[in-house]
């Protein structure tokens, strides 16, 4: 969880680093995670710096980050990332509510249930922004 202390602790100590970025703006990320975007910032790119293979990837939720705002935001920022390690690799992951299953079991509100699933078209344009601006994109669809 790159929003922790000891996420620097492992950093160039694992083969692989997974990270998500889960939104543009600070306001955004807070409201979405309760963490400060700065310190989850601040530790992607020390990742960037210190680790050999690492993968962000970018969970697209309808009305929280795929607003133009937000996805120009996540583009300046992955943008630094890739200054810093000359490559960069992303994977966008759609939105799905295979886990609502769960969460009635527990007995637990589903606060994503009437949010909509971005469409294979929107995550493939955000793809294509990303494949411009020179980041390499993992794309599974």
């Amino acid at each position: 969880n790159a929003s922790t202390e000891n996420y620097k602790k492992i950093l160039g100590k694992v083969d692989y680093l997974i990270s998500d970025l889960k939104a543009g703006t600070s306001e955004t990320y807070k409201a979405i995670t309760g963490v400060e975007a700065g310190s989850v910032r601040a530790n992607l790119r020390k990742a960037a710096e210190l680790q050999k293979d690492f993968l962000i990837r970018i969970p697209l939720i309808t009305d929280y980050n795929t607003g133009n705002n937000e996805l120009l935001e996540m583009r300046k920022f992955l943008g630094e990332l890739l200054k810093i390690r000359g490559e960069l690799q992303v994977q966008t992951l759609r939105l799905h509510h295979a886990g609502s299953v769960k969460y009635r079991a527990l007995k637990k509100p589903y606060l994503l249930e009437n949010t909509q699933v971005p469409t294979m078209e929107f995550q493939k344009s955000f793809e294509d922004d990303l494949k411009k601006d020179g980041i390499k994109v993992l794309s599974y669809n």
